[in-house]
């Protein structure tokens, strides 16, 4: 089958750049007929995908408060309609982080007139899909005649191209389409399947990637790697609620039950709040262990108000012009927040006041293209992890928890992992001596496995590699400034697997959400100068 375009990926990138190319599309009188495929793993992921869908993203959190989430996206909270149904869904909702999140906001929520009501309010990630599906619904009750969608349940496992990109996938084809609601009250999107022939390969003249954060590296063997009580991919295999489905069916036959998170960052907190409360509500005995080798989490974003706000003394609007290399910016961000804490503020302080001024933004302005690349390369995963801050309560959690002796943060590196007697045996290694630790559930948190290493053992990310001429860093691929791939005309990647996909150090959601919405005006151009010519 013959798409005009392919959207792989049903999360954030796929379902922004779908909205604004119809939008576009919609407000034309005059369309040649356009066919869009939209190819996802599991249809009930979209339109937030893993992180932000309804299915996986339950108990979750923006890292971020509202201030720094799409403006759009929080002006549509607060009309009064929608926050009531918001605030009726979370009141049906069986977890207990969620009730105690609607008992600390409910009436700031509700009475709520601006943006600014709500500035320092941490959303459920799941606000954001209301907001992608309620677009969505709207979208195709007036779809432009000349605009057939079509959504593929599968996997793109390969990509080649001649005239036109040919997409194979991985198993049968099941395809969907869009009944929009007529009155939408965060109600599903209704698919409906239908019947097209049978095939495993795919075609188009345009491809738009948005394939959303990878898996991390596969560190078992198989046979542990396929255990029930093992868990690789956290937020895929449904995150908070399946490790409390886990316990529950451990609790049956143990009376303690020991969890270890290989990894400490956000997999382990996002978990915290929900197993705080099994152990004192539910009086359920846990151990929690959490091995890495820094042994530190994230930092809370938590702004510490005083009398007086924090007064820049590094990254000031003056100073910020004699910074021209990375190295320089590195140094001088490391500066600004230990003065912070020696004035008894947070790192949040600073970070806020820095993004708050645009100030960031402007340093990277400054950077000539030899700068820009030792960036992107060497240096932004180094500020990345100076610079992440997440939901509060979740850092609150583990606290709480470290300090009544349930969790135990080794500072270490993993040598190897086996199964004894229905017992994951991981041993660990720090400076001095080996570490033995025992547990009822693994759980792997350890972060996304590198794009070089992607490139040489997934099928699908070798083949962007290949048709992009080789165009990469050790950052992502390399792409031009509509996220076209720099040697690979008309394949759009606008997520994680970009080199300088995020420069500015925005919240990933409005980097993605940009991203998209430039690759889709690019798109919807050439898409009406293709038009022009076949006239």
């Amino acid at each position: 089958m013959k798409f005009d375009l392919i959207l792989s990926g049903g999360g954030v990138g796929s379902s922004t750049g779908l909205i604004n190319l119809i939008e576009k599309i919609n407000k034309k009188k005059k369309n040649k007929k356009i066919k869009i495929c939209i190819v996802e793993k599991d249809i009930k992921n979209f339109p937030g995908g893993i992180a932000y869908g309804r299915v996986l993203s339950e108990n979750g959190f923006f890292n971020n408060p509202c201030r720094l989430s799409p403006r759009k996206f929080v002006n549509w909270t607060i009309k009064k309609n929608v926050k009531e149904n918001l605030i009726n869904y979370l009141s049906k909702q069986k977890s207990n982080f969620i009730k105690n999140w609607l008992n600390n906001n409910k009436t700031t929520l509700f009475s709520a007139n601006s943006v600014k009501k709500v500035s320092e309010i941490y959303y459920p990630r799941i606000f954001y899909n209301f907001w992608l599906e309620n677009k969505i619904n709207d979208l195709f009750k007036n779809l432009n005649e000349n605009i057939e969608i079509i959504f593929l349940e599968n996997e793109i496992i390969n990509i080649s191209k001649k005239k036109i990109f040919e997409i194979k996938i991985k198993y049968g084809m099941k395809f969907f389409k869009i009944i929009p609601s007529k009155k939408y009250s965060f109600k599903k999107i209704n698919f409906t399947p239908i019947k097209i022939s049978n095939s495993n390969k795919i075609y188009s003249k345009m491809l738009f990637l948005s394939l959303g954060l990878p898996s991390p590296k596969k560190i078992v063997i198989n046979k542990i790697f396929n255990d029930k009580y093992y868990i690789h991919d956290l937020y895929e295999a449904g995150s908070t609620n399946k490790i409390i489905k886990l316990i529950y069916e451990k609790n049956k036959k143990l009376s303690n039950i020991k969890i270890h998170f290989l990894g400490s960052k956000a997999g382990f907190l996002e978990c915290l709040p929900e197993l705080y409360y099994l152990i004192k509500k539910k009086k359920i005995k846990l151990k929690i262990f959490s091995s890495s080798t820094k042994a530190e989490t994230l930092n809370p974003a938590v702004i510490i108000n005083k009398k007086y706000p924090y007064k820049l003394k590094f990254l000031t609007k003056k100073n910020i012009k004699k910074i021209k290399t990375p190295r320089n910016l590195y140094e001088n961000l490391k500066l600004e927040f230990k003065n912070s804490e020696k004035l008894r503020f947070n790192k949040y302080n600073a970070w806020t006041k820095i993004l708050s001024g645009n100030l960031y933004r402007s340093i990277i302005k400054n950077f000539d293209n030899k700068n820009l690349k030792i960036y992107n390369n060497q240096y932004f995963e180094k500020i990345r992890a100076l610079t992440r801050f997440t939901y509060p309560e979740t850092v609150f959690s583990k606290n709480k928890l470290e300090k009544n002796g349930y969790i135990e943060m080794i500072k270490s590196e993993l040598i190897n992992v086996v199964k004894n007697k229905n017992k994951f045996v991981v041993t660990l290694k720090d400076q001095e001596k080996k570490i033995i630790v025992r547990s009822d559930i693994l759980i792997c948190v350890l972060g996304p496995e590198k794009i070089n290493d992607l490139t040489n053992k997934n099928s699908l990310f070798g083949d962007i590699k290949l048709l992009n001429n080789g165009g990469m860093e050790k950052s992502g691929f390399l792409t031009n400034k509509f996220f076209e791939l720099k040697n690979a005309k008309n394949l759009y990647a606008v997520g994680f697997h970009v080199s300088g996909y995020n420069p500015n150090r925005e919240t990933i959601i409005n980097a993605i959400t940009k991203n998209s919405i430039v690759a889709s005006n690019h798109l919807f151009k050439k898409l009406n100068l293709e038009k022009i010519e076949n006239n």
